[in-house]
């Protein structure tokens, strides 16, 4: 008997005959489903300092000191307070860089300190406020 014989003569016996390797029945019998992962939704981590981080999803920010959530604000609302409230209590801690904790937050240094400014004049309330800019734009 060949060798070529031999091979399909085994291929017919497997029932694999463009195999790489003999396969018993029972493993070609295995059927696993083979199921795409779902689509992880888009995220995007800044970091202010070694443990503190802003996890953005879905427009959804949320703050994270510690792997503790601290709070969570809506990039797209136009109801500011939140991120507002959240950036002016971390950088009154004084152990933070302003300028990492502003960029996290997806605002400018200079806005930080006038937020400080405001909260140190006239308290949190002060710093509660709604989207600056045209308010007929959508």
């Amino acid at each position: 008997m060949s060798r070529a014989y031999a091979v399909a003569q085994e291929a017919d016996e497997f029932g694999n005959p463009d195999r790489l390797a003999v396969v018993p029945w029972a493993m070609e019998d295995l059927a696993l489903p083979l199921t795409e992962p779902m689509a992880e939704a888009l995220r995007e981590i800044r970091r202010f300092s070694s443990d503190g981080t802003v996890v953005v999803r879905d427009s959804i920010a949320s703050v994270f000191i510690g792997g503790l959530l601290i709070g969570m604000f809506s990039e797209d609302a136009d109801d500011r307070g939140p991120r507002n409230i959240l950036a002016v209590t971390l950088a009154k801690s004084g152990q933070l860089h302003l300028g990492r904790l502003a960029a996290a937050f997806g605002i400018t240094d200079e806005y930080l300190r006038i937020l400080r400014r405001k909260e140190e004049a006239s308290g949190l309330g002060a710093v509660l406020g709604v989207r600056q800019g045209n308010p007929l734009r959508p």
